[in-house]
């Protein structure tokens, strides 16, 4: 299987993306190559964005049959949900005081 990676993101020397249907990071490195680390593992997530700050990344997720957004500390972690509404929902950007929209 070919692995494929969408919606990348980069904030400073990190940077997320999605593939295999979950949110990876790897540090950006000219003197190394690094390892991708898989942040979730709910196999259902899509469009990741780093807050401002870079310690969160924001991603949309379908776990819960209607997309849901999330938030995952950088280093991986317990997700925590978001947005509860019964329509669909999709992360966009963070807002300059860190929330999500």
């Amino acid at each position: 299987m070919t692995a494929y990676l969408q919606n990348p993101h980069v904030c400073g020397d990190h940077v997320a993306f999605i593939c295999e249907n979950d949110v990876w990071t790897v540090t950006r490195s000219v003197k190394a190559v690094q390892s991708a680390t898989r942040v979730t593992n709910d196999h259902c997530a899509s469009n990741c964005l780093f807050s401002p700050d870079g310690e969160w990344i924001a991603y949309t997720s379908k776990v819960t049959d209607v997309e849901q957004v999330y938030v995952v500390p950088r280093l991986g972690g317990r997700p925590q949900q978001v947005t509860n509404i019964p329509s669909k929902c999709t992360v966009r950007f963070y807002s300059s005081r860190a929330r999500v929209s």
